[in-house]
């Protein structure tokens, strides 16, 4: 018999006889493949990522904000806070551009032609701004991290 007869009987063999294990060796094997390991030093890694993402955020929102403070407010406006100083600012713009196009065409409808005071980049950071003012506000002083 030769060497090629030889590996072609035994890869027969073992085609055709199916391999049984036990089903503790199935469980086990399961077990095995589907167990993802986390690291206990996961969460408090993911914490700091997170806290990383949101300060990076708050950041990009400040300078967000300071541009729109200088694009749409004069220096005499510095009282309150600066996301209400814009909205209010946006709002009158937006009335007085809907007065005059009412004074031009009374008929017109002022839906049909939308105005852009601010980019949505814009409105998402106003808004992150005033619910985190909202949420200092709303928690109470002990559990404040100062640091």
């Amino acid at each position: 018999m030769t060497q090629a007869s030889v590996v072609l009987t035994l890869s027969q063999s073992l085609a055709f006889s199916p391999l049984s294990y036990t089903e503790e060796e199935l469980t086990s094997i399961y077990e095995d493949v589907l167990a993802v390991p986390v690291p206990q030093s996961a969460e408090p890694d993911m914490r700091a990522a997170q806290q990383a993402i949101r300060k990076a955020q708050a950041d990009e929102d400040l300078k967000v904000i300071e541009a729109l403070e200088e694009r749409l407010l004069d220096d005499t406006q510095t009282s309150g806070l600066p996301y209400r100083r814009i909205l209010n600012r946006a709002h009158e713009i937006v009335t007085r551009a809907e007065a005059a196009r009412t004074a031009v065409n009374p008929d017109a409808d002022s839906r049909r032609l939308p105005m852009g005071v601010l980019s949505v980049r814009e409105c998402e950071a106003l808004i992150r701004a005033s619910v985190r003012v909202i949420s200092l506000l709303l928690t109470p002083c002990s559990d404040l991290n100062f640091s």
